[in-house]
């Protein structure tokens, strides 16, 4: 079963952050004599509804930190100027399983972190609203009428 974090690595491909496994990493970086230095991963923070129609569709919000690492400071600053930008026009993005009502960048500066290996790590954190993912238990038909048992 696809869930909207798969469609999240996904998207994050998309737009030049790695190929999953080799530079781009879901959750964590793997242990770094093993994997390159310039390097993206991708971790969620959060989930949580938004709204709910009363015809039983939702809408919630999925909170991602999107983190690149170099030991340019220069190469972090272009890259997450870059991915700022792809975010911010990723509005009509669709995820591939998931009807997305809207992309949107949640923080516009990017932080930059010095690690004790001399690596620059930046963030940017961005949110996915998706449409409609829980399955109603109640629908309107499943309803019986007023004087009914």
């Amino acid at each position: 079963m696809e869930t909207v974090n798969t469609d999240v690595l996904s998207y994050v491909q998309h737009i030049g952050c790695g190929t999953f496994g080799k530079t781009l990493f879901y959750g964590r970086v793997p242990n770094s004599n093993k994997v390159s230095t310039a390097l993206w991963w991708v971790v969620p923070n959060a989930a949580s509804p938004s709204a709910h129609n009363v015809t039983g569709e939702d809408t919630i919000d999925y909170r991602y930190e999107l983190s690149y690492r170099n030991t340019s400071l220069e190469a972090v600053d272009r890259e997450l100027f870059r991915i700022t930008k792809e975010v911010v026009g990723s509005h009509c993005y669709n995820l591939d399983n998931f009807h997305t009502m809207d992309v949107q960048l949640i923080s516009s500066t990017p932080r930059f972190t010095v690690d004790s290996e001399q690596r620059v790590i930046g963030t940017v954190s961005f949110l996915v609203k998706v449409y409609n993912i829980l399955e109603t238990t109640n629908k309107p038909d499943d309803v019986p009428e007023s004087g009914n048992s």
